[in-house]
């Protein structure tokens, strides 16, 4: 099984790659835009931006949670009985070596690359690009 064989160029897996290496970042944002927080009042001006900072925090929170759900559900639908396995694999770029000593992972070499490319095709999916 070939990424290429469903339309997935070598550009479009390093951005399908990339985007995953981003996703404890966005869970660490998506905390984020959750904090109670409120602006300092100093009697400055403020700046021409538009809208408050509670709509833009949920304007936020709602692009992540939808990118971190879309890296989610790909590695449920890909990895059914390893999915959090095969989802720390594709978020922190770990080999399946790594994943069988260090995280008790049970599939093979074939079988870990094999799900990680379904993986990445359902994902692909996902994003729209296929």
């Amino acid at each position: 099984m070939k990424l290429s064989d469903y339309g997935i160029t070598v550009h479009m897996y390093r951005e399908l790659h990339e985007f995953c290496l981003q996703y404890n970042e966005k869970k660490a944002k998506l905390y984020d835009c959750y904090c109670i927080g409120s602006p300092s009042l100093t009697g400055q001006p403020r700046g021409s931006a538009d809208g408050s900072v509670t709509s833009r925090n949920a304007e936020k929170a709602i692009i992540l949670s939808a990118d971190i759900a879309m890296i989610e559900q790909a590695a449920v639908e890909a990895g059914k009985e390893e999915y959090q396995n095969l989802l720390k694999a594709v978020t922190c770029d770990l080999p399946g070596y790594v994943m069988r000593l260090n995280y008790g992972m049970t599939w093979g070499e074939n079988k870990f690359r094999n799900q990680r490319k379904l993986f990445f095709i359902d994902l692909a999916k996902r994003k729209g690009y296929i």
